[in-house]
């Protein structure tokens, strides 16, 4: 089970937002909260891990699934300074149970580890670590994506790549 050390950033394009998630918004860029869905979630990483994974192996990633199940643990609001203004971003804490279907998903799983999960990981968010002997509460869901597949979504291994 992999448990983030702290907490994970999503950001979703304005238009992708509005003509892929069907979430109503008049932003350039749209922060994830709970409201859009956990399939929005795990779409936005999986889609970050296999360019992570691309950009540090420069091979095709693995398909899905990478995570089989989840727990949302808690949501929190993470005041940030800019020069221009102050903003605060809604971020989420997470148990992310993987699948290693093969090497490719190892190397996937040690780059989640690594360079974190999500994005704005060079500011500490995103970080993940294996949480041995755990196991997910019974509130425990599968990952699906809004078409309903079940999903998974493993890790990676440059700390420098993100999105």
């Amino acid at each position: 089970v992999l448990e983030s050390s702290s907490p994970v950033f999503v950001k979703i394009d304005g238009d992708r937002a509005r003509n892929d998630f069907g979430i109503d918004t008049p932003y350039d860029e749209v922060h994830w909260k709970p409201d859009h869905g956990t399939g929005v979630f795990f779409e936005r990483i999986r889609e970050n891990l296999q360019r992570k994974y691309r950009l540090a192996y420069g091979e095709k990633p693995p398909e899905p699934p990478y995570f089989t199940n989840y727990s949302l643990e808690r949501t929190v609001g993470k005041p940030v300074e800019f020069p221009e203004h102050d903003y605060q971003y809604v971020l989420s804490r997470w148990q992310l149970e993987f699948g290693l279907d093969s090497k490719s998903h190892r190397k996937l799983l040690d780059l989640a580890l690594n360079a974190g999960i999500g994005s704005l990981n060079s500011m500490g968010f995103g970080l993940v670590n294996i949480e041995h002997g755990a196991s997910l509460s019974s509130t425990t869901q599968h990952v699906r994506t809004r078409d309903s597949d079940t999903h998974t979504d493993p890790a990676r291994t440059v700390t420098e790549v993100e999105q």
